[in-house]
């Protein structure tokens, strides 16, 4: 018989009577690390060793298991680190597989962080959804949390120190800032702590440092109250806010009136599916067709903007061949220097300029700027290599000083091994190991140590896994 054992989720003392008997009376015992399950049976005092069944080998191991309760009438004990099997670790295939050869199998329960941090966090507990881990890419987070913004329930998420901070962030975009939400670490554990508040406040918290950061998070998040009324516009009033204001500023100023998600209303301002082809809209007193939409990229400007065809420009504001400003690029094979100064020199001969005069056209040159950049950045290259052969220099004269004093220092010992008989080459084959050697062990712990402190800068302040600059580069094409 199979029997998925729910084990402590911190406080080993939370084991149950039953786990431990199911333990003792097992054949075989599966845990998800060995390594931690041992800790438990040593406390629990059950002498015996564990297979391992994670998330790597779980097809390997479930057919293992699978033959073994066909073939014989043994005890089998599935166990997870913490938690019941199954529950956001492995075992649901194990499960389905015994399903569908009629093996029997049983759970035995026992400690939930699931439902330890709903009871703690204060809210709703009458319906509730688990919903796992929270995905990491910044894509997929923002489309799971939008999925959720009318989710009625109580949500219940697993996530990681590194990564809450930027998990609050997309939870404040899809739900409102006064939305309630708590956050539970280290459960069941002497330093259990639980944060409550709403989710503005506990992202200042994070952001301030006044959280402890380290384990993973039990975020509990309040679901959209059917008490509120939803937001429902018709035209006239939709027609109001947006020929007074650009509809980002009516957005924002509906929210603080209403409470309700800006995103949401931005939205509900134009109507569903509406395509704005042919329609006209005023601006200056000036009546614009649509004739197409820009869909806006990766990196977006503040403020709205209107495109309109530089030939209708002349004609509305009556600038007839004039040209107030002009966009040039070069291939990168192209020095950008250069095309400034020949496109400078070939307007003032069309305009009969004369080619010294530096008042006509001004130009900014964004090549010039990357170029500062660039060559900044080869700067800090040069002073690092400078500094770093400057160091590895020092450290030879440092070596070398202290292979003088040891010789000097050791002119006793020496004398006793030449008087045994031991040869120069000999003596100073032993001060060159030594030396080497002390001069390995410095050079390793100086780059494990240098490394766990680069580590140590990017998890307090680096822009993480989603920072929006890595390895930039630019193409002027």
């Amino acid at each position: 018989m199979l029997n998925l054992i729910s084990t402590p989720i911190g406080n080993l003392n939370d084991i149950s009577l039953r786990a431990i008997d199911v333990l003792n009376k097992a054949d075989y015992i599966y845990a998800e690390d060995t390594r931690n399950t041992n800790k438990l049976l040593k406390f629990i005092k059950v002498d015996k060793k564990c297979r391992m069944l994670h998330e790597h080998n779980e097809s390997e191991a479930t057919k293992q298991i699978v033959d073994l309760l066909i073939n014989k009438e043994i005890q089998i004990a599935v166990v997870s680190d913490a938690g019941t099997p199954a529950i956001s670790d492995p075992g649901y295939h194990l499960v389905q597989e015994c399903i569908l050869n009629n093996i029997k199998f049983t759970l035995i329960p026992g400690p939930s962080s699931v439902i330890n941090a709903l009871v703690l966090s204060g809210l709703p507990t009458s319906s509730f959804s688990f919903l796992g881990f929270i995905p990491r890419k910044s894509k997929q987070k923002t489309d799971f949390f939008h999925s959720l913004k009318h989710e009625k329930n109580t949500m219940i998420f697993f996530e990681s120190a590194k990564r809450l901070e930027n998990t609050l962030e997309h939870i404040g975009e899809s739900f409102p800032s006064s939305a309630k939400i708590s956050i539970c670490r280290e459960l069941t554990k002497i330093h259990e702590e639980v944060v409550r508040g709403d989710i503005a406040l506990l992202l200042k918290m994070v952001k301030n440092n006044e959280l402890t950061l380290k384990g993973e998070f039990v975020v509990v998040l309040e679901g959209r109250s059917t008490e509120k009324l939803s937001l429902v516009m018709d035209k006239k009033i939709k027609e109001g806010f947006l020929n007074k204001l650009a509809a980002k500023d009516a957005a924002k100023l509906i929210s603080l009136i209403t409470k309700e998600n800006k995103r949401d209303i931005y939205k509900q301002l134009f109507e569903k599916d509406q395509n704005p082809i042919g329609k006209y809209v005023q601006i200056n007193n000036i009546n614009f067709k649509v004739v197409g939409i820009y869909e806006p990229g990766n990196i977006e400007f503040s403020g709205d903007a209107v495109y309109i065809p530089f030939t209708s420009f002349q004609q509305i504001y009556n600038t007839g061949d004039k040209i107030g400003f002009v966009m040039i690029t070069g291939k990168p094979e192209f020095n950008i220097s250069q095309i400034e100064q020949d496109a400078k020199l070939l307007l003032k001969n069309l305009n009969k300029i004369h080619p010294n005069d530096k008042q006509a056209f001004r130009s900014f040159n964004l090549g010039k700027e990357f170029d500062k950049v660039t060559g900044f950045l080869k700067g800090m290259q040069f002073l690092t290599w400078f500094v770093g052969l400057a160091t590895l220099i020092a450290g030879v004269f440092a070596i070398g000083n202290i292979l003088l004093i040891t010789v000097k220092e050791r002119t006793k010992e020496i004398g006793v091994r030449r008087a045994l008989g031991a040869t120069p080459f000999e003596i100073k084959r032993q001060i060159v190991v030594e030396a080497v050697f002390l001069t390995m062990l410095a050079g390793l712990f100086g780059i494990i140590s240098g490394g766990w402190i680069l580590i140590a800068i990017d998890h307090f302040w680096g822009q993480g896994e989603d920072a929006i600059l890595v390895n930039a580069s630019v193409s002027i094409a």
